[in-house]
């Protein structure tokens, strides 16, 4: 859906899935966007063992948009290795891509 400066609602086509690349933990990460258009990563701003949080830029309804995008990935903090984990910070990296 989109809104437009009066807060009228229309509808728009969800653009194709696109990959994003991998993370140093190997967090699966897909998003939406059109071809020539695909959001592109800026940085990675948080890189766990099953959960991801980057900044991409890229275009929703043809307009230049800042994005913020998230992966999770339950099963792998479902297992026993990554839950023993859990009490420990994870070291940042500022200024990863």
């Amino acid at each position: 859906m989109m809104f437009d400066k009066a807060g009228a609602v229309s509808e728009i086509e969800a653009p194709p899935y696109s990959s994003l690349p991998g993370t140093f933990w190997h967090v699966p990460r897909v998003t939406r966007g059109n071809t020539g258009a695909e959001p592109r990563l800026v940085r990675t701003l948080e890189d766990a063992p099953f959960y991801a949080r980057s900044q991409l830029i890229g275009e929703i309804g043809g307009a230049p948009a800042d994005i913020m995008h998230e992966s999770l990935s339950l099963d792998r903090f479902r297992a026993p290795i990554v839950r023993a984990m859990l009490p420990f910070r994870m070291p940042r990296i500022v200024g990863r891509r």
